[in-house]
């Protein structure tokens, strides 16, 4: 919100809460917790880089930031933990969405074409499920959370 309003208090508190979170990732880049969960931290991350651009605002915590998702992402796309998150995603087409938006957003970010890649198979796999009507079923009816 502080990015579309060009509010950069709100964006110095979002930046906060990003750096107590990212006190808590360990040098590997996870948070003590399996893979699915740092998985949607960084969808969530990623995304919020990608909207506020080149650094215009805070420059040390934002360059905490992508730091810390750098870690995380290079965590993630070992290939145990792709295996873990590809297993963990199974029929779930919101997950695949989460972890391909992390990888993909991630790729952008840093230039980087192994992430990217990553991202575009978790995506396209979501696309698989999704239905003609454009609606993704989740244990055999609508995934409404996510529609």
């Amino acid at each position: 919100v502080g990015a579309a309003r060009g509010d950069t208090t709100l964006v110095d508190r979002g930046l906060r809460v990003i750096a107590a979170t990212l006190e808590r990732q360990t040098p590997e880049g996870h948070f003590g917790d399996p893979p699915g969960c740092v998985g949607y931290f960084a969808s969530h991350l990623a995304h919020a880089l990608l909207l506020l651009g080149p650094p215009k605002i805070e420059v040390e915590r934002l360059a905490a930031a992508r730091a810390g998702l750098r870690r995380a992402m290079d965590w993630l796309a070992m290939p145990a933990q792709l295996r873990h998150l590809r297993v963990e995603a199974g029929s779930l087409s919101s997950r695949h969405l989460f972890y391909g938006v992390a990888f993909d957003f991630a790729g952008k970010l840093f230039a980087d074409a192994r992430l990217h890649a990553a991202g575009e198979a978790f995506l396209q796999q979501a696309f698989a499920m999704q239905r003609a009507d454009g609606a993704f079923l989740v244990k055999r009816g609508h995934d409404t959370s996510y529609q």
